[in-house]
């Protein structure tokens, strides 16, 4: 793959600096018109050469405008993930729309890296280069326009230009650079895989002979130029619909028990009993390392708040953080629709508790139409990706649907609009969606049936009967916690 790209530049200083300059008003020019746009750049810069990386970053900084540029550098994704997801520093640094990201080394040359030095096998580094295809996917399929740039030295070149490297020069060679040096041919091997393994007709990469930097700093200049006027020219296409779920006779969610419930002496022995058992078990999960993150969602007055509000009594403020969803604000309406989901992922040995999710791309945006017919359908498939990747990295994940009927529903909904102190629980928006309880219990049973997998089922709470619903979930929580220590 390499050897094609070690010819050296074909042009000279003079014209260099002419191209130089019209590429850069040029850039400059797009630059401004992506602002405007509903979605960002995101360049990416690897190789064995950190200088020629840099070399680039300074160029960009020089020749366009550094607000809105953002450039970032994530020397060990594990680490940095601190038991999250090993892409969540990826996520985490996403980005704004009309913005430019700028990754030096990025994803795929730190699994290159991982793979090099032993820290994966073969079948840990085939596994991380099809996260990383669905990871561009998902960013592509969201608006992302994604740029990779091999930057290749020849063996020959990197030895004489890490030989000129001096401590007092400013630029220290790390062991990381030691590494791709002395153990070059192997590097090289991995390296033509991976990039050959993540190259996609809508996300290839380019590899740019990096012997003379300026040459190719501008022909990766040159690249975004077009890639810009391309992606501006171009009129939005329709995306290929993803494969709507088949109809089904009967509702997974009619099936439930709306019956069960417990009574007054009963709840009050058991919600104690299981709350202490919480609290102990939220401890140990603590001092094992486990990351745990719950999510509930439900109908308007299901009981979802009451629920987590009963497990909160059980648990101790240093073990746990809530977190909850509303409407996006202006910011993360600017990302991604997981960005705000991924930034909030907890550490080892925290719990992150989710009052509503990233679920609500397929069941209120799509209810309401504020998700296009491509973008809540294709939000399947990314959100088990999502969730595969919270599981593999050992993440502890629950998710509760609690369920309430339509007739005690309108009773709750009553009660609250009766009551001073609960009128501010009920807005126009919850009359909205009673209204549309049909349409909003198809897309629930179609979420519950598509991504309820073995590594993260949906648990079904029926909560027509509060008291009931609280201690089930208290129950939950507890006992998967007490498994999950356990199996450690």
């Amino acid at each position: 793959m390499f050897e094609h790209h070690e010819l050296g530049s074909a042009l000279s200083e003079d014209e260099l600096d002419a191209f130089e300059d019209e590429l850069r008003f040029e850039l400059l020019q797009l630059q401004l018109e992506l602002r405007e746009r509903d979605h960002p750049l995101i360049l990416v810069l690897s190789g064995f050469d950190r200088r020629a990386q840099n070399s680039m970053i300074n160029s960009i900084y020089k020749w366009m405008d550094g607000d809105g540029i953002r450039a970032d550098a994530v020397e060990d994704p594990v680490d940095a993930a601190n038991g999250r997801p090993w892409l969540h520093p990826y996520w985490r640094t996403q980005p704004a729309h009309g913005e430019i990201g700028i990754y030096t080394s990025g994803w795929t040359e730190r699994t290159i890296y991982a793979r090099l030095t032993g820290q994966i096998d073969d079948r840990a580094f085939e596994q991380r280069l099809a996260t990383i295809r669905r990871f561009e996917r998902t960013l592509t399929d969201g608006g992302a326009l994604i740029l990779k740039f091999w930057l290749h030295q020849p063996k020959a070149a990197l030895e004489r230009k890490m030989a000129r490297t001096k401590a007092d020069d400013g630029w220290a060679c790390t062991d990381e650079d030691r590494t791709y040096l002395s153990r070059y041919d192997e590097a090289r091997s991995i390296a033509e895989r991976a990039l050959h393994e993540t190259t996609t007709p809508r996300i290839p990469w380019t590899v740019v002979e990096a012997q003379d930097w300026r040459y190719a700093n501008s022909t990766i200049a040159r690249a975004m130029r077009d890639a810009l006027r391309a992606r501006f020219d171009a009129e939005p296409a329709s995306p290929p619909l993803a494969q709507v779920a088949t109809p089904r006779r009967a509702s997974v969610l009619s099936d439930l028990d709306m019956s069960a419930q417990l009574d007054g002496d009963d709840y009050e022995d058991q919600i104690g009993y299981w709350q202490r058992r919480l609290h102990r078990a939220a401890w140990l999960a603590k001092g094992a390392g486990l990351a745990t993150v719950a999510l509930f969602e439900g109908p308007d007055a299901a009981g979802k708040g009451s629920a987590i509000r009963r497990m909160l009594l059980g648990l101790d403020c240093l073990t746990y953080r809530v977190v909850g969803i509303a409407a996006p604000t202006e910011e993360e309406a600017a990302h991604h629709y997981l960005w705000r989901f991924w930034k909030h992922l907890p550490p080892r040995g925290q719990m992150t508790i989710f009052d509503r999710s990233w679920y609500g791309r397929v069941r209120a945006e799509r209810v309401h139409g504020h998700a296009e017919d491509h973008e809540w359908q294709r939000a399947y498939a990314e959100i088990n990706d999502f969730e595969s990747q919270l599981v593999e990295a050992g993440t502890l994940l629950l998710k509760f649907w609690v369920h309430v009927s339509y007739d005690k529903q309108l009773e709750r909904f009553e009660d609250r609009a009766a009551k001073k102190y609960k009128q501010y629980k009920l807005t126009d928006e919850d009359w909205e969606n009673r209204e549309r309880w049909d349409e909003q219990l198809r897309a629930a049973d179609d979420m519950i049936a598509r991504t309820s997998t073995p590594g993260a089922p949906w648990t079904l709470v029926p909560s027509d009967d509060k008291e009931y619903s609280r201690v089930y979930v208290c129950r939950a929580v507890c006992e998967a916690l007490e498994g999950a220590v356990a199996t450690q």
